[in-house]
């Protein structure tokens, strides 16, 4: 499944090239300190990633160990070797990549006065002479005779060696970046396959395609254990021209469970603490993606928080996700707060996600939003935010992607007037999540519910109104909404299964024996009938939907209407239809949620959806409770809160 791709938008790779060591299995040097256990396979954590062979809403548990250690850009090789002398480690390294400053090409490398026309590939086959490698050649060549003592250096002509390009070469460096990009993988793999050997191989071309290469090889890095983090980190502290290639920092994977150690091991081995990732942040200041979430929420210092908002000022897309340690608290609150006079008044970050942080207080969204100008994406599912700090939302943003659910805080008229009267969220929303836990309160009341629906935008492509009094009065402001809506929940809403049908269908008379002949609806209507756009549709807590109501497709329309592939059902649901076997249906559960999925169709003429959307931001499935706030697929913990909570 080719996934959705981060454009990085300067090159810094353009310079030059010289020689930093891509690390073999044999020489890769470890950190600082041996990570106890290390040569024991253990699985790490189980996090959420989309099966991209199967049908909609098919998931696997990803088990990130110590066998698939992987940094998403990193020159750096996943070993568990001892420990080797970082200068001996150097002498034995083979192959070279990193950007510096005045670098001409291989074949303008000058070893003792001369020029050598030597490639990577001619120096590796050169080693092979030599009992101790490439260092040994390197010293031969380096006693030879200094050739401008005889000849005069010659210059090369640049009209010469573009002849000397192969016609992929010869391309725009900006079809490389739509290219290259294809190469890379966001997930690490399973068992003991390298993530990124397509880019490596690449990297190791020629001089074009390392240009092209490395800033893609650099642009996303995935961390998904403290190990990486430290090579990763003494590899740019070594080389700080490839920190400045780094946009994004993923930690959606990261955890310290499973690898044998207890928390004083993990603090005497230092290789992710506040101080260490601190220096992570100097060492990348063309930033512009920050994804971090719980397991980390103890290393999120104040500094740490200072840096992200106040130092880095291409910064644009922020995540911490469910992190409430108290120690997190205490440092985002003394950061977003008045009283810093290091706070700008205005940030540049377009994407926010404090998804299910619950021990902010309000305090901080009323300082955070107003400096927030440019906002597109916010998430503060399940936190503290009021109705002032929503309202405070500055006029210039454009929201398209808006999660409120599970705020108690917040009001059904104070939402509505939001929602149908601010700039920012008015005409733009392609994303609007609305959920409520009737069990604690419920959001919107039935009038609330009149006076939003009409006012939505056509531009809505997710609405999630679980929890909401929806109503059967309600239909008619509910069928505009599915002529452009592919996502639609309508969980514990008082809809029967007519009010249902009517959304799919049109009205069709009665039958003879009482029951609607749903079949014989499109034809009733005929040219005035619009198709609905549905593709997934929340039914959960219905009274009126069971097994028995949903398969006699005479009384019931949502198992025959196409595009509709999705619905998602209660577990109690789920047990009865897996007890009865609907042909082109199957049962899908994950965690706490459950879906009955329409079945590919086998027919070579139907076209089956891949379910990706640019909305989705990478996402394949229909669903997700969690806004991404960067383009990639959907893995680690972030898959946990959009697909399985």
């Amino acid at each position: 499944m080719t996934p959705y791709r981060f454009s990085v938008e300067s090159r810094v790779g353009e310079s030059a090239l010289v020689g930093t060591p891509i690390h073999s299995p044999r020489t890769s040097p470890p950190p600082s300190s041996q990570p106890f256990g290390l040569r024991e396979d253990r699985e790490s954590f189980t996090s959420v990633k989309e099966d991209g062979c199967g049908i909609a809403q098919s998931f696997i548990s990803t088990h990130t160990s110590l066998n698939h250690f992987d940094t998403n850009s990193t020159a750096i090789t996943d070993d568990d070797e001892p420990a080797v002398d970082k200068d001996e480690t150097m002498l034995q390294s083979r192959n070279f990549c990193s950007p510096c400053q005045g670098f001409g090409g291989w074949k303008q490398i000058k070893l003792s006065g001369f020029q050598l026309s030597k490639s990577c590939g001619d120096l590796t086959l050169l080693s092979k002479d030599y009992p101790n490698g490439l260092n040994t050649a390197t010293e031969k060549l380096l006693e030879m005779p200094a050739l401008e003592a005889v000849v005069e250096e010659k210059k090369e002509d640049p009209e010469i060696h573009r002849a000397s390009l192969s016609r992929i070469e010869r391309l725009p460096m900006e079809i490389f970046d739509h290219i290259i990009p294809l190469l890379a993988v966001d997930l690490p793999t399973g068992g003991c396959t390298t993530r990124n050997a397509d880019l490596m191989s690449c990297l190791l071309t020629s001089r074009r395609f390392h240009e092209a290469t490395l800033t893609t090889l650099y642009g996303r890095i995935t961390v998904p254990h403290s190990y990486i983090f430290s090579k990763f980190l003494g590899h740019i502290s070594q080389y700080p021209a490839l920190g400045t290639l780094v946009r994004r920092l993923d930690f959606s994977h990261f955890t310290s469970v499973g690898l044998g150690r207890t928390k004083r091991m993990n603090a005497e081995i230092q290789n992710l603490t506040a101080d260490t990732l601190l220096k992570c942040l100097e060492l990348t200041p063309h930033l512009r993606e920050f994804l971090v979430q719980e397991h980390l929420h103890d290393d999120l210092s104040e500094a740490v928080i200072q840096k992200v908002f106040c130092g880095l000022p291409v910064m644009n897309a922020v995540d911490f996700c469910a992190s409430s340690s108290s120690s997190f608290r205490r440092a985002f609150e003394s950061v977003i707060n008045p009283q810093n006079l290091s706070l700008p008044s205005v940030f540049n970050i377009r994407r926010l996600s404090l998804h299910e942080c619950n021990t902010l207080s309000a305090s901080v969204f009323e300082t955070l939003l107003p400096r927030l100008p440019y906002l597109t994406h916010l998430d503060v599912c399940h936190t503290s935010i009021t109705e002032s700090a929503l309202m405070s939302v500055p006029k210039t943003a454009r929201l398209t992607h808006l999660n409120i659910s599970k705020c108690s805080r917040l009001k059904g008229p104070a939402v509505v007037e939001f929602l149908t009267t601010h700039p920012a969220a008015r005409d733009t929303l392609v994303y609007l999540n609305l959920l409520s836990d009737i069990s604690r309160y419920r959001l919107l009341s039935q009038k609330d519910v009149e006076k939003l629906l009409p006012q939505l935008p056509p531009t809505l492509r997710a609405l999630n109104l679980n929890g909401a009094k929806i109503v059967g009065d309600h239909v008619p402001f509910l069928l505009p909404l599915t002529k452009h809506v592919e996502e639609l929940g309508l969980g514990f809403s008082e809809l029967s299964v007519a009010d249902l049908n009517a959304l799919f269908v049109p009205s069709a008379p009665s039958a003879p024996n009482g029951n609607c002949d749903v079949e014989r609806g499109p034809f009733e209507e005929g040219k005035n009938w619009i198709p609905h756009t549905v593709r997934y549709l929340d039914i959960t807590g219905l009274s009126e939907i069971k097994a028995g109501t949903l398969f006699p497709t005479s009384s019931c329309a949502l198992l025959e209407t196409h595009p509709l592939e999705v619905l998602e059902i209660s577990e109690k649901l789920q047990k009865e239809l897996r007890d009865r076997n609907r042909q082109g249906w199957t049962v899908k559960d994950l965690g706490r949620r459950g879906w009955y999925v329409r079945q590919s169709s086998k027919d070579q003429s139907q076209v089956n959806d891949s379910g990706k959307r640019a909305w989705k931001m990478g996402a394949s499935w229909w669903g997700m409770r969690k806004i991404p706030v960067a383009c990639g697929d959907v893995g680690g913990l972030y898959g946990h809160y959009m697909f399985k909570k």
